[in-house]
């Protein structure tokens, strides 16, 4: 019973003693190359097993530990893969192992056995001397521990390609990647106040290709990102091509990114740029190079392979002991490439992965805390800065860059290239510039010429003065050129801008000097910010538009377009600074200051000479003066061809005929009737006599008395509206708020201030309202002013105070609003932006810019009188200047009849001389008659005598048998009228027995009585009118017409039977 209960007892002592010892499997495969010295492979390898056994003595010793690890170490010569020539297929950059065999013969026969956890790991200078296989065996490898959710933790494993989780979702590393080392640069390029660099990466690296996008996130300005492709080109065609590229670039700062081999082949060809005045910073890759130029500067990772890999193991250990604790369940890895377990596949890798990012802290030899991003890189590494002090010789340590991004660099101790101790300039500046501008008034002035040297001869006249535009501008003149319809046009340009560039370009020497210390001399450097310059015309400033075409970007106009394309270096002019032009193109200090104002037409109180004209439009002016001689005519006809005349005339009269033509109305009478009537002057002269007539004169009567009145209505309203319109307030005013339809405003297309306009959104109508009206440039736009095509033009308030100083017609509103400046445009990370910017202050201290506003802007023409608005404030009363159109209407008249009366004296006389001559004409006429007469009296008068009687007797005869044939025949078809009326009718005269046609007259019976009476008292008709009532009313009486007889034969009454006299 004893001996049952002490087997008990030590059965469960080793069932407690098993539990506790319950080891995961971790396998290390580590790679190296034996190309290297045998001593360095043996110590390499040496110290790897050191550590494995370090490790696991640690955990052996550690008696609160349950699970153990078991560290398995697999070597893995690179040479296995490059002798097998059936796996490895050569490639520009070394060996391409195959993928496929790598998985199969190292990661499912070695790797995948029921191990928990992968460590790899390579030799220290593994990637310098075979980079290609041992990267790509690692690639392969990882990729598939990843496939099979196998967790693996890289050792020394630098390579940017690793940090794609698509391809590796289980990797870690200990070791930050080479793109990581773009963030140290960017530390060191910030202490060196580096800010614009020339990149060279090689060509499908990933490593140049992060390690540029890391650069551009932290806002260093890369004029140049140079990819070489080492394979295709010889050393000379690399000379060439880097010449090219290093010589057109201004940045003194030269970044490489590279491997070893590749930074060695740069180095030879490129030796003309290694020297003074050029800055060399290295990548860790690229600074084990064996020809690294003297006064080069590096990074270089303060971690060694061992240290990497005791990391490593580090994080395993921990990882799995938490994953342990936290998951009671046992899982199982998979044993190889054909038993892949689902249960470790689905949740065991994942939990286990976690695990090992998750600890936040590691405790390292070194003091450091092993952190890893999203990525599963390592984060806050400890960076050291070398500097070559020698060619090709060792680097030395000058600072170092700490996990939180402290850095400490010692200036004094670093060599420059050329063995300087002075840090070289950040860039270099070009000599010669390209610099656009547009002709805009009074910053640029143009003319053209014949001949390019004729501009250059101007500049040796004493203050040439020329006519340019109707101003008188000054020198000093040089030549552009502007392209046309692809030819060349020279032209000579002034003015402000232009000056201004001139004495910028001619710069100023200033001294810099730097202490060196107690012992050491000054060195005085002597900066010359000079430069020569060409000029080139362009039609616009620019603007950033939007693509037509969807995924275009944005496309740059004019002087904009210029700098961004590399076309020019400089654009200079009234070009204002703005956010959309200030992404593209950078701008110095500003020049000039300004604001958008608003421009409107003077327009004074004026009484033209035709003011009278204006109640009423042009149209209905003539329209009157063509009804006026219409109706004269119609008046005139109707009056001839109307028998009614013969009411006025007395039957009595021997001499009726006479009478009735002289009552009938002339031509002249009735246009004297017509325009009496409608000037309302009162009528002299004879009026119509026909009803028909006067019918057509009562209607005109009415007509003339409406346009009358409303000619008299719409002048009191003329008089009382017509003050001048109130002038705009500014950019608040109503008429700009809510424009209406006769009021048009306009601004320059895509320019500052319809950006403006644009970009508020309170101000949406008014552009709205202006999209129809804009225009080109600012000079059609103030001829459209003038013109009266739109109402006010919207533009920077120095062209327009300009304008309105030199055109008293022109007049600025408003106060300033959109406040802006000038600034000269350069491109985008130019090194001759803060030279400009100093020169423009130094303008601005001394005066320069003053004295150019003074004599440009100011009083830019001498011979111009100021301009003085002036606007009444009392309401105007009438005087001589109001009136002066009716004065000059009645002058007009007056020398109009003296006209006249000049003519017809001039017509009377001639009449007067031609009646005598006819007269005379007569009397000599009558003369000859009588004196032919007698001389025919002496011989044959009784002859003639004779034969007049008988002439006369058969004469007679013919007459009475005529007379007699006639009344044999119409008088059996004579049939009397007895029906009397309005119209003459043929009757027997019962007095003198004649058949005669009766002569009809008016006369006021009963019946027109009535009528009349009814009209006038009872309608209120106006008595003038009872001429014409009686006339329409009245009976008509018939008389024979014989002169000698004169009898009333009948009588026509209206409404009663007609009568007949005896």
């Amino acid at each position: 019973m004893f001996l049952f209960f002490i087997i008990l007892i030590f059965s469960t002592f080793l069932l407690q003693k098993a539990s506790i010892i319950n080891k995961e499997k971790v396998n290390v495969l580590f790679l190296y190359d034996n190309q290297l010295e045998e001593n360095n492979k043996n110590e390499e390898l040496l110290q790897v097993k050191n550590v494995i056994k370090q490790v696991l003595n640690e955990e052996e010793n550690n008696e609160n530990n349950k699970i153990l690890i078991d560290i398995q170490l697999i070597v893995w010569p690179i040479e296995r893969i490059k002798n097998d020539k059936n796996n490895c297929r050569e490639e520009n950059y070394g060996c391409e192992p195959n993928r496929l065999w790598i998985t199969q013969d190292l990661v499912c026969t070695r790797l995948l056995n029921s191990s928990s956890l992968v460590v790899l790991t390579q030799s220290e200078r593994a990637d310098i001397t075979a980079f290609r296989p041992i990267k790509s065996t690692l690639s392969a490898v990882a990729s598939a521990l990843g496939f099979y959710r196998v967790p693996t933790i890289g050792a020394n494993i630098k390579d940017t390609e690793f940090s794609r989780k698509n391809l590796y979702p289980t990797f870690l590393r200990t070791s930050p990647p080479y793109s990581d080392d773009a963030i140290a640069m960017v530390r060191v390029l910030f202490h060196l106040e580096y800010r614009q660099i020339v990149l060279i990466t090689i060509e499908a690296d990933q490593n140049g290709a992060e390690f540029a996008a890391a650069l551009a996130a932290h806002k260093i300005h890369i004029q140049a990102h140079i990819t070489l492709n080492l394979g295709s080109k010889s050393l000379e065609e690399l000379k060439n091509n880097l010449l090219e590229e290093l010589t057109e670039y201004t940045a003194n700062t030269v970044l490489l990114c590279a491997k070893q081999s590749d930074s060695e082949i740069i180095f030879n060809a490129s030796t003309k740029f290694t020297g003074a005045g050029r800055v060399w910073l290295l990548s860790e890759a690229a600074s084990n190079a064996k020809n690294i130029p003297k006064g080069a500067l590096s990074i270089r990772l303060k971690q060694s392979m061992i240290s990497s890999l005791r990391d490593g193991l580090a994080v395993a250990k921990a990882g799995i002991k938490s994953f342990k604790q936290n998951n009671s369940l046992k899982f199982n890895p998979p044993k190889g490439c054909q038993h892949s377990v689902s249960e470790w596949t689905n949740f065991a890798e994942e939990k286990l992965f976690d695990e090992l990012k998750r600890q936040p802290i590691y405790e390292t030899l070194s003091g450091e805390q092993i952190n890893f991003n999203e990525r599963g890189d390592r984060k806050g590494m400890t960076y050291e800065i070398l500097n070559a002090k020698e060619f090709g010789g060792p680097l030395v340590v000058v600072g170092n860059l700490n996990g939180r991004g402290e850095l400490i660099l010692d200036d004094r101790a670093i060599i420059w290239p050329g063995g300087l101790r002075r840090k070289p300039s950040e860039l270099t500046l070009p000599k010669h510039l390209r610099v656009t501008l547009v002709v805009d008034p009074p910053f640029v002035y143009a003319f053209k010429v014949d001949e390019y040297s004729r501009c250059s001869k101007l500049q040796f006249l004493n203050n040439p003065t020329i006519n340019v535009e109707g101003f008188q501008v000054s020198g000093p003149w040089f030549p552009c050129e502007k392209l046309e319809n692809n030819k060349k046009e020279f032209y000579c340009c002034s003015g402000m801008a232009v000056e201004l560039l001139f004495l910028i370009s001619e710069g100023s020497k200033r001294i810099n000097g730097e202490e060196k210390g107690e012992k050491e001399e000054e060195e005085l450097i002597v900066a010359d910010n000079s430069f020569s310059f060409e000029l080139k015309l362009n039609d616009s400033y620019g603007a950033v538009l939007l693509g037509e075409q969807e995924g275009e970007g944005f496309k740059l106009t004019g002087m904009i377009g210029e700098l961004d394309a590399d076309r020019a270096d400089m654009a200079i002019g009234a070009l204002s600074i703005n956010p959309e032009r200030d992404r593209f193109i950078d701008f110095s200090e500003p020049w000039l200051y300004h604001g958008i104002q608003i421009l409107e037409r003077w327009r004074p109180k004026r009484s033209p000479m035709e003011s009278f004209l204006q109640p009423l439009k042009n149209s209905l002016w003539l329209s009157l003066v063509i009804a006026v001689f219409l109706v004269a005519f119609v008046v005139y006809f109707l009056d001839l061809k109307s028998p009614f005349e013969r009411f006025y005339s007395s039957g009595q009269d021997p001499l009726f005929e006479k009478a009735e033509q002289e009552e009938r109305v002339s031509i002249g009478e009735s246009l004297w009737f017509s325009w009496g009537v409608l000037l309302n002057s009162g009528v002299c002269e004879k009026t119509p006599r026909s009803f028909s007539a006067r019918v057509l004169g009562l209607a005109w009567c009415g007509f003339c008395m409406i346009m009358v009145a409303s000619y008299t209505a719409n002048l009191a309203a003329f008089l009382v509206l017509d003050q001048p319109e109130r002038s705009l307030s500014g950019v608040n005013d109503p008429r700009l708020r809510n424009p209406s339809a006769n009021f048009s405003l306009a601004t320059i297309t895509h320019s500052a201030t319809y950006q403006y306009f644009k970009r508020h959104v309170e101000l949406s109508t008014v552009f709205r309202k202006m999209e129809a009206n804009n225009q080109p440039n600012a000079r059609s736009a103030i001829q459209a002013l003038l013109n009266g095509s739109i109402s006010a033009f919207v533009w920077d308030s120095v062209r327009l105070e300009f304008e309105a100083a030199n055109n008293c017609e022109l007049r600025t509103r408003g106060a300033l609003f959109g406040r802006s400046a000038y600034g000269i445009g350069l491109r985008k990370g130019s090194a001759w932006t803060p030279h400009i910017s100093q020169a423009i202050l130094r303008l601005s201290e001394n005066g320069t810019l003053e004295r150019l506003e003074q004599k440009w802007i100011r009083s830019p023409n001498k011979n111009f009188r100021p301009c003085f608005h002036f606007e009444p404030k009392a309401p105007a009363r009438l005087g001589l200047r109001s009136m002066r159109d009716g004065l000059v209407l009645v002058a007009s008249g007056i020398l109009l009849g003296a006209g006249m009366s000049i003519l017809e004296r001039k017509r009377g006389k001639s009449l007067q001389k031609q009646k005598k001559r006819q007269q005379l004409a007569r009397q000599y006429a009558a003369k000859w008659l009588k004196l032919s007469k007698r001389k025919r009296e002496g011989t044959d008068s009784l002859l003639l005598r004779l034969s007049a009687a008988l002439c006369d007797e058969k004469r007679k005869q013919k007459e009475e048998k005529i007379n007699k044939n006639i009344f044999i025949k119409t008088t059996p078809m004579f049939v009397p009228e007895l029906n009397f009326g309005t119209k003459p009718c043929n009757v027997y005269c019962p007095r003198c027995h004649h058949f005669i046609q009766t002569i009809t007259k008016p006369i006021f019976g009963r019946f027109a009585l009535i009528c009349s009476f009814i009209c006038i008292f009872l309608l209120l008709f106006p008595c003038a009118l009872a001429p014409i009532f009686l006339t329409c009313f009245a009976d008509y009486e018939h008389f024979c017409s014989n002169e000698e007889c004169k009898h009333k034969i009948g009588r026509y009454r209206r409404c009663f039977k007609p009568k007949f006299f005896v």
